[in-house]
């Protein structure tokens, strides 16, 4: 619990660090409200992590090379507790590509609240990210994400499983 709240203080954080223009330098952590965050493989390289307010999204990531490009304007619509969502969301694109009989859009997210749920993520901030979840377009075959009712109850399948 103590570190789902750190990383909820540091979305707080990462709020009014989104609130400035974008950055052409990467960011490997952002230190906010005096708290790390940081996207790495597990040998412990770490995924540079960019500022876009023009990205067409919440953010977006690569594997080849793995990168994380954020958009602060897009994020900060969202609760702390769905931006920490989005995070590890786009860090599971970076680190976790996806075979191509897989949907990398369910399993970013399903990596992504499992990873929460081992920082104690709580069932009322599991019903947080699927309330916010349910009203997000689903983008079909281009995109991968399902709809919204059906994304939310995906993450939350993944999240007991």
């Amino acid at each position: 619990m103590i570190k789902i709240l750190s990383m909820i203080s540091t979305l707080l954080g990462l709020a009014f660090l989104f609130s400035t223009s974008a950055h052409s330098q990467p960011y490997y952590s952002l230190t906010l409200l005096g708290q790390p965050w940081h996207c790495s493989f597990n040998n412990g390289v770490k995924v540079p992590i960019f500022l876009d307010p023009s990205v067409n999204n919440v953010g977006v990531a690569t594997a080849y090379p793995p990168r994380i490009v954020l958009n602060p304007l897009v994020m900060n619509r969202f609760s702390p507790t769905m931006q920490v969502f989005w995070l590890a969301h786009e860090c599971s694109h970076a680190t976790n590509p996806q075979p191509p009989h897989v949907n990398p859009e369910s399993a970013a997210d399903c990596i992504a609240i499992r990873q929460l749920r081992q920082f104690n993520l709580t069932h009322q901030e599991l019903n947080q990210i699927a309330h916010e979840t349910l009203p997000l377009l689903g983008g079909g075959n281009h995109t991968g994400h399902l709809p919204g009712p059906e994304r939310a109850a995906q993450i939350v399948q993944c999240y007991f499983n």
